[in-house]
């Protein structure tokens, strides 16, 4: 077995980090850096390729210099297709941050818009932030180690770094896109094995959000002789990414119902479940003169974001009583039993706030004049 030793690099591209310079010429930090970007950049490509994850398919490309130097360094694995630059699509990407004190491996999207004949930062946090929130909501119905304990916040230092004004906003766009990420502090470096394992798992993502089936095989796993595709795949998802069934999605609904209609009972509550009326809403809770709508959404992940249909938001928007129950991170056994109940989080009232609030779903009528070909 092949050891990368990817523990090393990392660290050693961490401790220049701190020796930033913008310069070009005479920078031999910065230049040590660049060597050490390529030898991550060749270890990982080899590493793709030894798991028959296609390497036509999946590129690695490492950055942080263009005219010069930035004070965040990167690598990205990324399907040209779908992500030809860092400027568009999704991929994953490790951030370096710029005090060296922690590399960031990240599911993330491109961050810059054609502005004023150049492409350019986007400039509003929002549109970063929701299209983070889309592609969370996307990968709902997956369950994978990150989805329930990895973080959706980055922190890479940029403030003080002595660049400016763009460049600083192009540091923090990579932090507000942030899908998913595992942190790995130079204190405490993944071995080889977890961070191999935690790539695999981000790609299994990855396809997701570009393919949103996974039922079909993946472009990733190429075919090799004497194994068939179901093997390959099943070996890259092994411990990442799995599609939740229709069996473990009632599960975590009962659950996180069972849940609330506890928290109402015990508090003096009578409880009916009408989730199966479709009325925009699961709970109908009346105590005394007050009746209370109760919606709620579990989920296997942090919670971080719920899908509402649009009977739900019309709902909350026409009724004043109302509550959101989300109880996050259910967990579910290998067995397919239930682990952990999760834990629970009330809104109360609820009221919908519009900037809160990422359409990420239209109705489209097809215009009555349309001519129709055979």
């Amino acid at each position: 077995m092949v050891t990368n030793n990817f523990s090393q690099t990392l660290r050693e591209i961490l401790e220049i980090s701190p020796s930033f310079s913008k310069e070009v010429s005479n920078n031999p930090p910065m230049e040590k850096r660049e060597i050490l970007l390529q030898e991550l950049s060749d270890k990982i490509r080899n590493f793709l390729s030894s798991q028959n994850l296609d390497t036509q398919l999946l590129r690695v490309k490492h950055g942080g210099r263009q005219s010069n130097y930035s004070p965040v360094a990167w690598v990205r694995i990324f399907d040209p297709e779908h992500a030809p630059t860092a400027q568009s699509g999704y991929y994953v990407v490790l951030l370096f941050a710029a005090d060296g004190s922690s590399v960031y491996l990240s599911l993330n999207q491109g961050t810059s818009e054609f502005r004023s004949n150049a492409m350019r930062p986007i400039m509003k946090d929002d549109i970063l932030l929701n299209r983070a929130a889309t592609a969370r909501a996307a990968l709902n119905n997956w369950s994978s180690q990150v989805i329930a304990a990895g973080s959706t916040l980055i922190d890479l230092r940029g403030e003080s770094a002595p660049v400016g004004a763009e460049s600083k906003r192009r540091i923090k766009n990579y932090e507000l896109a942030n899908i998913y990420t595992y942190q790995y502090k130079l204190t405490d470096l993944p071995s080889d094995s977890d961070f191999t394992t935690d790539i695999e798992e981000l790609l299994v993502l990855l396809r997701v959000l570009e393919n949103a089936d996974l039922s079909i095989p993946t472009k990733f796993v190429a075919n090799r002789p004497g194994q068939d595709e179901t093997s390959a795949r099943k070996r890259l998802g092994a411990r990442q990414g799995r599609q939740i069934n229709e069996r473990i999605r009632r599960l975590i609904e009962l659950t996180a119902e069972d849940r609330a209609v506890d928290h109402y009972e015990e508090n003096g509550w009578k409880v009916t479940r009408v989730g199966a009326q479709k009325l925009g809403y699961d709970l109908r809770c009346i105590r005394e003169s007050t009746e209370l709508h109760v919606e709620v959404k579990g989920t296997t992940s942090k919670g971080l974001e719920v899908v509402l249909t649009p009977n739900e938001v019309n709902h909350c928007r026409q009724y004043l009583h109302m509550a959101l129950v989300v109880v996050s991170q259910i967990e579910i056994r290998e067995d397919e039993q239930l682990g952990s109940k999760g834990a629970m989080k009330i809104i109360e009232p609820w009221i919908i706030d519009d900037s809160y609030l990422t359409p990420s779903q239209y109705s489209y009528r097809i215009p009555k004049d349309t001519v129709m070909k055979n």
